[in-house]
C-alpha cells in the first residue's frame, strides 16, 4: 500500500479502531478513475479500453483538423475573433451543464443504492449526462470515454439491457465520476499531495502574448544567460528552495492544513522561475495573458498597436525568432488528462496536468490554476501533441475587452492577500546571495560529495552567486508581524470561499475476511 498523505491519515484516525487497523484511506485521483474504468469494463468490455478511446479521439475530425506539433508560427491554426468568442460561449455552456448535473445528482434524499433498485431512471439519466450510456449524447460531459466507433443499434440495445441488469455497477460509476466534478473535493496527486480542487472545465488552456519560437518552463528558458545551462538550472533550483523556505515565514502557509501547500505553484505564481508550466481551466484567464503585458509600474496593461503592428514590433521576441503579431492559445481536453491519470501508476505526476487547487494565497485559485511539471529542459509545449495550438491576430479592441473583462487584472491578480509578495520574491530571484540551507537542499537532490559541494560553491562564485551561512533577511521582522496579523490562517481559509469535501476510498490489507452477519448485512473481519 502507498504512503498516506497527512490529510488521508487524519481521516483514518476518525475510523473505528477495528476498521482503522485493517484499512488505508485513499483519496487518489488516479484511483477514482481506475475504479471508474474497471466498472466501465464490466459493462462495455474492450470498448472501455482507454488506450482505444485515446486512439479514437486522435482519429477524430476534431483532433485531425487541429495543429499539435508547431515547428513555425505558420503551422498554427489561425482563429478569428468570432471563433474565440464562440469558444468562450461553449466553455460557459459546459460549466452550466456541469452545475446542472451536480444539482441533478444531489436532488434526491433517497439513498442512491436503494433508489436505483426501485427506479433506475434517475441513474440512467445521470449516466446519459455524463456520457457513459450507450447512446452518444451531444451535451454529455464526457465524449470519448467509451469507444463508439461503428457501434450498431443492436450493440446499443445489448449494452442497455446489460446495464439494466447491472444497475448497481452504473450507480457506482455515476457516484465515482460525479465526485470528480465537485469543487472543494480533497483529492491526492503524486508530487503534490492532497489538493482541495476547483471545479473542472471542458479544457485546459495556456495563453502567451506572442509566438516565441518555443514554450518552456521558466527554469529552462535561455533569456541570454551567461552561465552554462547546467549551472543556470542549478542556481534556479537553489532560488526555488530559497523561495519555498521564505514562504514558511507566513502563518497562513505554516498553519495551512486542510490540503497540501503547493510550494512550487506558489513561488511560480509570485515570480520565481520553476520547472512548472502554468495552465488554467478558464479560457478568459488564458486570453488575458495572451493579450496583456506587465509594465514597469508593476501593473497589467492591454497590449497596444505598437506591440503587435509588425512581426518584430517587440525586440525581445524578435531576438528569440518569434512573431509579435499573434497571441497563442494552447488547449488540451480535460477528458484526455483524466485518461492519463487512470492509466498512470502511483509514482506518476510529471507531464500530466495537475490541479493547484485552493492555496494559502489567492493568486493560484483566482487564475483557476493547474500545472504541468516538466522534468526535461528539452520539453517544448509547441511540440507537445496533447495540446492543440491556435493563434489569433492581436488587435487593440480584443486586448482592451479582455483587460476590462478581467477587471484590469484584479480578477486574476488579487491585491487582497499578502502585499508586496511579488517584490519579496523578486528580491530572492535577483539576489547574488543564497543561504547555505537552500544550497544544501539542492546538494541532497544531486547527492554530491563534500568535495563536489565545495567545487560547486567555487563555480557559483564565478557567476556572481555566493553561499552564505545563516538566514538571509528577505523581509523585516516588523513587516512580517504586520502581514501575519492582517493575513493569518483564519483570513486565508475564509477567502477560499469553499468548504473541503471528503469522499475517500478505503483499501484493506490482504486477506481481510468478509462475512455475512445475522441481520443480513456484510461485515469485515480480521486478517
Amino acid at each position: 500500500m502507498k504512503k498516506e498523505t497527512p490529510q488521508e491519515a487524519s481521516f483514518r484516525e476518525l475510523l473505528p479502531p477495528a476498521l482503522r487497523s485493517i484499512a488505508q484511506v485513499d483519496m487518489s485521483y488516479s484511483h477514482y478513475f481506475r475504479v471508474a474504468n474497471q466498472n466501465l469494463h464490466e459493462l462495455y468490455g474492450s470498448r472501455a479500453d482507454l488506450n482505444k478511446c485515446i486512439e479514437w479521439y486522435r482519429s477524430s475530425r476534431e483532433y485531425q483538423e487541429s495543429c499539435h506539433i508547431a515547428l513555425r508560427c505558420e503551422d498554427i491554426l489561425l482563429l478569428s475573433k468570432d471563433t474565440i468568442f464562440q469558444m468562450i460561449r461553449e466553455d460557459e455552456d459546459y460549466l452550466s451543464r456541469v452545475n446542472q448535473f451536480l444539482k441533478f445528482t444531489s436532488e434526491s434524499e433517497t439513498p442512491p443504492t436503494r433508489r436505483s433498485r426501485s427506479d433506475p431512471s434517475r441513474t440512467i439519466q445521470a449516466a446519459k449526462m455524463l456520457g457513459i450510456f450507450p447512446t452518444r449524447e451531444p451535451d454529455a460531459l464526457y465524449h470519448w470515454i467509451i469507444d463508439r466507433r461503428d457501434l450498431t443499434d443492436s450493440e446499443k440495445k445489448q449494452f442497455e439491457e446489460k446495464i439494466v441488469q447491472n444497475i448497481n455497477i452504473l450507480e457506482v460509476l455515476v457516484n465515482v465520476l460525479s465526485k470528480t466534478f465537485e469543487p472543494g473535493l480533497l483529492l491526492t496527486f503524486p508530487n503534490v499531495g492532497t489538493v482541495m480542487t476547483q471545479q473542472k472545465s471542458q479544457f485546459y488552456y495556456r495563453g502567451e502574448s506572442a509566438y516565441y519560437g518555443s514554450s518552456k518552463p521558466g527554469l529552462y528558458r535561455e533569456h541570454g544567460k551567461k552561465a552554462p545551462d547546467d549551472m543556470a538550472h542549478f542556481v534556479g533550483w537553489i532560488k526555488i528552495n530559497e523561495a519555498c523556505s521564505f514562504l514558511d515565514k507566513f502563518d497562513a502557509v505554516r498553519q495551512w492544513s486542510g490540503s497540501a501547500v503547493n510550494y512550487i505553484a506558489l513561488v511560480q505564481h509570485y515570480g520565481i522561475p520553476t520547472m512548472m508550466m502554468d495552465v488554467t481551466s478558464d479560457l478568459k484567464t488564458a486570453l488575458f495573458f495572451a493579450c496583456c503585458k506587465y509594465g514597469k509600474d508593476r501593473k497589467w496593461h492591454p497590449l497596444e498597436s505598437q506591440d503587435f503592428a509588425e512581426k518584430d514590433s517587440r525586440k525581445h521576441i524578435a531576438d528569440l525568432g518569434g512573431d509579435s503579431r499573434y497571441g497563442i492559445l494552447y488547449r488540451s481536453p480535460m477528458e484526455l488528462t483524466d485518461f492519463k491519470w487512470a492509466l498512470a501508476d502511483d509514482t506518476a505526476g510529471m507531464n500530466i496536468i495537475t490541479p493547484v487547487g485552493y492555496q494559502p494565497f489567492m493568486r493560484c485559485s483566482s487564475q483557476h490554476g493547474y500545472m504541468l511539471l516538466v522534468n526535461s529542459p528539452k520539453y517544448d509545449m509547441l511540440k507537445d501533441a496533447s495540446f492543440s495550438k491556435y493563434r489569433f491576430r492581436l488587435n487593440a479592441d480584443l486586448c482592451q475587452w479582455i483587460y476590462e473583462e478581467m477587471d484590469c487584472g484584479d480578477k486574476i491578480y488579487p491585491h487582497k492577500d499578502v502585499p508586496d509578495m511579488e517584490q519579496h520574491m523578486e528580491m530572492i530571484k535577483n539576489s547574488r546571495q543564497v543561504s547555505k540551507q537552500a544550497f544544501d537542499l539542492v546538494m541532497e537532490k544531486y547527492r554530491l560529495t563534500n568535495a563536489q559541494k565545495e567545487m560547486c560553491k567555487r563555480e557559483l562564485t564565478k557567476y556572481g552567486c555566493t553561499v552564505v551561512d545563516g538566514e538571509i533577511e528577505h523581509i523585516t521582522a516588523n513587516w512580517l508581524r504586520k502581514i501575519n496579523k492582517k493575513y493569518g490562517i483564519e483570513e486565508a481559509v475564509k477567502r477560499t470561499n469553499e468548504q473541503p469535501k471528503l469522499s475517500p476510498m478505503l483499501q484493506f490489507v490482504a486477506n481481510t475476511s468478509v462475512k455475512k452477519g445475522a441481520d443480513g448485512d456484510y461485515e469485515l473481519g480480521g486478517q
